[in-house]
């Protein structure tokens, strides 16, 4: 047995022992370490746009070159006409004091002139401004102006006799009004620019509930389900008015050709999904494509063929994978946490990246992928 070792192996001992401890240290870390590797998502916005085929009675098919649908396409006919009050105001400087209806509950026609009275219940006397002649059930409106206007006050809706018919037709030819006559001037209606337009928009769309009402009356029960577009083509438009007339009312005729495309929409969208998929690559995977999000363009159809071509534009979201390269464990073997952090934020496809240790005063990951977690929220 040595005794009375040298103070330089006595050293060099103590410096052995303590290196081989702290590599035991390290090596159990190495090996019971534990990093877990949260990500938040960014979901990113992923169009496309494609011409889908409607055939009629042709199975799907989808191929590279063509993208089909079976679907019915016919071809109405419709018409439809409908009055609108045209809803401009303005304000007339004259001894008019407003308008009343004159009606005609006789059996036989009626001729009006000009000044002719009128006598409201309480007494006050109007005149007629201009001729009328009044057919069996008719209602018109005239202006009129009071017989006289210096004492002439405001006079709330009422009933009017025409003191200078018969007796006996006053219960039944008689003027009546429904708003309230105002000394100083009237106002008056007029047509503008956004009534003739939204009653045309209101008459194309009864157009399209008529057509579409049609249609369905031709379709199989499974086929009433089919989502349906209608394309318009105008045959004949009057409008009884036009921009800034004075009128209380006008009225919009149209008569359409409508072409009504029905196909099966989840079947559509389970093609438009394929598409945006293979698009993306493995990296990351479609979230989502709403039915509500498409939007239809017909670009051409065959009403002989029974066949259309519809363009979709279709949007929807995509979300990272973990197989994407960027989020493998075996990447990040002994990365240190912030470069790693650092690493990943940079993709537009992860918000956040939250990196957890163990034991926490671990600065870097573990060296054995097996020991690394990576989640995505």
């Amino acid at each position: 047995m040595i005794k009375n070792l040298p103070k330089f192996y006595k050293s060099f001992s103590l410096i052995f022992f303590c290196v081989s401890v702290l590599s035991m240290i390290s090596f159990l870390i190495f090996m019971t370490g534990h990093a877990t590797v949260t990500i938040t998502p960014e979901f990113q916005e992923v169009n496309t746009s494609l011409i889908v085929d409607i055939v009629e009675n042709v199975p799907d098919i989808e191929t590279k070159e063509n993208l089909a649908v079976s679907g019915k396409v016919f071809e109405f006919i419709v018409e439809e006409s409908k009055r609108f009050d045209a809803t401009g105001q303005k304000d007339v400087e004259s001894d008019v004091v407003g308008q009343v209806d004159i009606v005609n509950n006789y059996s036989k026609s009626q001729k009006l002139i000009e000044t002719t009275r009128l006598l409201s219940e309480s007494g006050v006397l109007l005149r007629m401004k201009g001729d009328i002649d009044i057919q069996p059930g008719e209602r018109i409106s005239v202006s009129v102006y009071p017989d006289d206007p210096k004492s002439f006050e405001n006079l709330e809706p009422t009933k009017f006799t025409i003191p200078g018919l018969w007796e006996g037709l006053q219960p039944h030819i008689f003027a009546e009004s429904t708003n309230t006559l105002t000394p100083g001037g009237y106002k008056v209606r007029f047509i503008t620019q956004e009534d003739i337009q939204s009653a045309k928009a209101e008459v194309e769309s009864l157009l399209d509930k008529k057509a579409l009402s049609e249609f369905e009356a031709q379709l199989s029960d499974s086929q009433s389900l089919y989502s349906k577009l209608v394309q318009r083509e105008q045959i004949f438009e009057e409008v009884t008015g036009k921009k800034e007339e004075q009128k209380d009312t006008f009225e919009v005729s149209l008569k359409m050709r409508a072409i009504v495309i029905a196909f099966d929409e989840v079947k559509l969208v389970n093609l438009v999904k394929k598409q945006i998929t293979q698009g993306l690559g493995h990296g990351s995977s479609l979230k989502n494509v709403e039915a509500s999000n498409l939007e239809y363009v017909v670009e051409k159809y065959d009403t002989e063929k029974k066949t259309a071509k519809v363009k979709v534009t279709a949007k929807g979201q995509s979300v990272i994978r973990l197989e994407n390269d960027l989020l493998d464990a075996q990447q990040m073997r002994g990365m240190s946490s912030d470069k790693l952090r650092a690493a990943l934020i940079e993709n537009p496809e992860i918000r956040n990246v939250d990196i957890q240790l163990s034991p926490k005063w671990m600065k870097h990951l573990p060296r054995f992928s097996e020991r690394i977690d990576v989640v995505i929220k």
